[in-house]
């Protein structure tokens, strides 16, 4: 169920922040949560030996995402965001056995969002069985340590913007609106 998997999640992002607590690029640790887990977050963190910021409203994530210069980030819409924002990140998701199963039968070639749109591998997606603390911090650090890894990854998140800004040559970026009145006016 969802609160064991995110209660594994919570111990892999506790991993991070401890290690990542004292590195020299990092200023503050910052977990963006829906505004219904704030207060439980808040308390789950408090019990953690490296400080962190919880934030729970659209304004101060973005404003996080604005001085990020590193994340890491559960697999889901917040990587598409963050790398809309030109956050480097690492992505994980601890699936459950089920998941497992499909992930390998159905040959799923990407899981992460900006993977999918721009079909190659940009983030590394670290998919887990069993929670890894220990492989994601090593992940993180080295993508906080490797400026090049970092930099290599906004450039490609600055074409995906552009993507998702203009469209493709073959596939120019319209107004829904006006694609729905062109298609109606045709239908007279």
């Amino acid at each position: 169920g969802w609160f064991i998997v995110g209660a594994m999640l919570l111990l892999m992002m506790q991993a991070v922040a401890e290690r990542l607590h004292g590195h020299p690029r990092v200023t503050s640790l910052v977990l963006p949560t829906p505004a219904s887990r704030a207060e439980a977050m808040r308390a789950a963190v408090a019990t953690w030996s490296a400080p962190v910021e919880i934030v729970s409203t659209e304004t101060a994530k973005r404003e996080a995402f604005s001085t990020a210069v590193a994340a890491a980030a559960v697999s889901g819409t917040v990587t598409l965001e963050l790398a809309l924002a030109g956050v480097a990140m690492i992505a994980t998701y601890v699936g459950d056995r089920v998941q497992a199963e499909r992930f390998l039968k159905y040959k799923v070639k990407f899981v992460v969002l900006p993977n999918i749109v721009l079909d190659r591998l940009v983030v590394p997606e670290l998919l887990f069985p069993q929670p890894e603390p220990k492989a994601l911090a090593d992940a993180v650090e080295d993508l906080l340590d490797d400026r090049a890894k970092a930099e290599t990854q906004v450039a490609d998140f600055a074409q995906l913007r552009a993507m998702m800004e203009d469209g493709l040559p073959d596939a120019p970026l319209t107004d829904p609106a006006a694609r729905v009145l062109a298609w109606l006016g045709k239908k007279r």
